[in-house]
């Protein structure tokens, strides 16, 4: 337990990146439960863990605004909710049918890191509702292929 902290510290604090820390600790966690830690004691430990995430995340101006973007993504549409924005007006511009290929609007002028930030709203937006419906399925197979 005194390593996971030194290393949620270190990859916390110093670099900033909690989310990679959320990822160790929860490998880290299935390890325990599945070597058969007990349960009392496991609990005990989220409890702890995830009173210092929302410690971290109140005490940190910067996690507490990337917290309130994340619960309401159109209340600063001009400042830190500009992409949750445009990723919503992408989805909403899709219809019922879509844009077509190569006819995205918001993929080519307004939505920062459409290729890896955004790629449901772009595929929205080129295929519509019908071809979110529909498609997805076939997708997931490909990806679990």
């Amino acid at each position: 337990m005194i390593g996971l902290a030194i290393i949620g510290v270190v990859i916390a604090g110093v670099q900033s990146d909690l989310g990679s820390v959320g990822v160790i600790v929860v490998i880290i966690g299935a390890m325990l439960f599945v070597a058969g830690m007990p349960l009392k004691k496991l609990a005990i430990i989220v409890g702890v863990i995830i009173i210092g995430l929302v410690l971290l995340t109140a005490a940190i101006p910067y996690r507490r605004e990337r917290l309130l973007t994340y619960l309401h993504p159109t209340s600063n549409c001009q400042g830190s909710g500009y992409q949750a924005c445009q990723a919503i007006i992408g989805v909403g511009s899709g219809g019922m049918v879509g844009l077509g290929l190569g006819s995205s609007v918001q993929a080519y002028g307004y939505l920062p890191e459409a290729v890896n930030d955004s790629i449901f709203a772009i595929y929205a937006e080129k295929f519509g509702f019908i071809g979110v419906t529909y498609s997805w399925p076939y997708l997931w197979l490909c990806l679990l292929a």
